[in-house]
């Protein structure tokens, strides 16, 4: 790897801080339903470089027959930046919509994977 495809411990640190503690300060949660709370909750904590289904987001919210209502909630997403609903995919691994487009969506998981592998390989 090249020096300025390391990644250093500084810049690390922006890939594994946790989220989900910012979750109060940073999203007007007061008119989500819990079960939209929950949702963005548990995609924040899919790593980066993952991805999961719908119905894996579904199930782990507590309703696992509600995807297509995991669909809704991620479509709107008060921040795609920071709660990566791109890592949410279709059962079939097809990429399924995203804000942005699917082309985008592709994109930004091939390149999460690869941060990922690197952050894994400094392990």
């Amino acid at each position: 790897m090249s020096p300025r495809h390391k990644v250093t411990k500084p810049q690390s640190k922006i890939f594994t801080c946790d989220l989900v503690t910012l979750w109060p300060r940073s999203i007007n949660h007061s008119e989500m339903t819990p079960f939209a709370k929950r949702v963005y909750k548990i995609v924040l904590r899919i790593p980066i470089g993952q991805v999961r289904t719908y119905k894996w987001v579904a199930q782990k919210a507590g309703n696992p027959r509600a995807w297509r209502a995991v669909g809704t909630i991620l479509k709107n997403n008060p921040l795609p930046l920071v709660i990566p609903c791109h890592r949410v995919v279709k059962s079939n691994s097809r990429p399924g919509s995203y804000v942005f487009g699917k082309k985008e969506k592709k994109k930004l998981i091939a390149l999460e994977r690869e941060v990922g592998l690197c952050l894994a390989n400094r392990r």
